[in-house]
């Protein structure tokens, strides 16, 4: 398992990833219109949010494999964000060691466990299958 993913520190974004992987739909408001929209979906129907949401123009950012599809790199090791200087304001305002940080760094850390206990002749997610080798 990644000491990337330790709920007690160090709180370094570019070797964890787990805001972008456990953390659930990220919004995308209206407001956030430096965020490139082939990038986001929309939350028509999505579990977790309103029809009204929808209407009023929020989306989500779109994800592949269970991770925010702008999130490069193999998480717990070396992340980076494709669109860094134009992610949405949810991701810019989340900070390191905050309590939000560590919920996502303690599911992160379950996941990868659950994938981890996955026997090697079985197909693993390709999220996780390189992680935990």
């Amino acid at each position: 398992m990644s000491p990337a993913f330790s709920i007690d520190g160090p709180f370094d974004c570019r070797s964890c990833g787990a805001c972008c992987i456990a953390a659930g739909p990220v919004a995308v408001s209206p407001s956030d219109v430096q965020v490139p929209r082939h990038r986001t979906r929309s939350v028509r129907r999505m579990v977790g949010f309103a029809s009204f949401e929808a209407d009023d123009g929020v989306r989500c950012m779109k994800s592949d494999d269970g991770r925010c599809a702008a999130l490069k790199g193999q998480p717990g090791v070396d992340v980076a964000c494709a669109i860094y200087d134009r992610r949405p304001t949810v991701c810019a305002d989340f900070q390191p060691g905050s309590q939000y940080c560590r919920e996502a760094r303690g599911k992160a850390r379950s996941l990868f466990a659950r994938i981890a206990s996955v026997p090697s002749t079985t197909v693993r997610p390709p999220l996780f299958a390189e992680a935990v080798r």
